[in-house]
């Protein structure tokens, strides 16, 4: 039941039902894929506060989240090396510092899919490919749209 809810539901209607339903709702199987995308409450706080509970995330979408930063990036990248897929579109407020933290701290990084993203340099975008982290794995894809 609880993997078919949503981040929103688990955090703000299953976890209030009754304490064993609130320990289920924060069990780290449930938090392996995150996805935010459009919650405008999003911010370096809550992505700091999901890393340094939450270390086996494995894929997170934060698409126009427009209150996240770089800060709060770099911390869930440095705090989450199991990151297989990373995706970030319409976030024009992040920049490269963004996306070296998740290539350098990411070992297993599979997908990025980032797109756009006013603040995206083609230099870390080319650079991306090269960097031992992405190299790693083999085959790595980067989506940049529109950067």
């Amino acid at each position: 039941v609880f993997s078919h809810l949503s981040v929103k539901e688990r955090c703000l209607c299953a976890s209030l039902v009754c304490k064993y339903w609130r320990d289920l709702c924060l069990d780290f199987q449930f938090w392996k894929q995150i996805d935010l995308s459009g919650l405008q409450q999003v911010t370096d706080d809550l992505l700091v506060k999901i890393a340094s509970r939450r270390q086996n995330v494995m894929e997170i979408n934060i698409s126009d989240c427009r209150k996240v930063q770089d800060t709060g990036v770099r911390a869930l990248a440095s705090r989450c090396p199991g990151l297989l897929r990373y995706t970030a579109y319409r976030c024009k407020q992040l920049s490269d510092a963004s996306l070296t933290a998740i290539a350098t701290h990411c070992p297993l990084l599979q997908k990025v899919h980032v797109g756009n993203q006013d603040k995206l340099t083609d230099h870390v975008l080319k650079k991306v490919r090269f960097w031992p982290s992405c190299r790693a794995c083999g085959a790595k894809l980067v989506f940049a749209k529109q950067c």
